[in-house]
């Protein structure tokens, strides 16, 4: 993978926790390592098979979405 690829490459993982309608992710590893060590605090909404977590910061706002797909 090229470098400039790598730079376009943006993630984070670790636990996490729920708290009323938001998700506190515990960053363990993460693409920025500046993002290690914190907590990324995230709206949910679900609406029926639709789950949205909100992400709002110094960045601006940034919304990912996930439609649950049943296999009948």
């Amino acid at each position: 993978m090229s470098d400039e690829k790598f730079k376009s490459i943006l993630f984070y993982a670790g636990t996490f926790e729920v708290d009323g309608n938001k998700v506190i992710h515990h960053v363990t590893n993460a693409s920025d390592i500046n993002r290690v060590g914190k907590d990324m605090i995230r709206e949910v909404i679900l609406e029926n098979d639709k789950l949205i977590l909100i992400a709002k910061g110094d960045f601006g706002l940034t919304t990912l979405s996930w439609r649950k797909i049943n296999k009948d």
